[in-house]
């Protein structure tokens, strides 16, 4: 692979993250502005919109189960991982890709 088409996959890569990544930054911008409905011009910034959220009674129980729920799924992953990966690693290489590949 030459230089230039490197070059030319680097900069398309790059434009694909930032095509994938500018919803994800509006929506943070817009999170900040007083309008109700996501346009520009913003008005002003405000910490409204997260004083009004973190007010929720609602919001807190829903953050708390999320909590729960991402603490015991990652815990378990990590064991179930871990667990996995130490059995594929004492296999026989041929084994263990054939395990790999199922």
């Amino acid at each position: 692979m030459t230089s230039l088409s490197k070059t030319i996959w680097g900069g398309f890569g790059v434009l694909v993250a930032i095509f994938m990544l500018s919803p994800l930054v509006l929506v943070v911008l817009f999170s900040f502005g007083e309008n109700e409905h996501a346009m520009f011009p913003m008005g002003g910034l405000t910490l409204g919109w997260y004083e009004t959220l973190f007010a929720s009674r609602d919001f807190l129980v829903a953050l708390k189960n999320s909590a729960i729920v991402t603490g015991s799924v990652g815990a378990v992953s990590t064991v179930i991982g871990t667990s996995a990966a130490l059995a594929l690693a004492r296999l026989p290489t041929r084994r263990a890709g054939l395990m790999i590949m199922a």
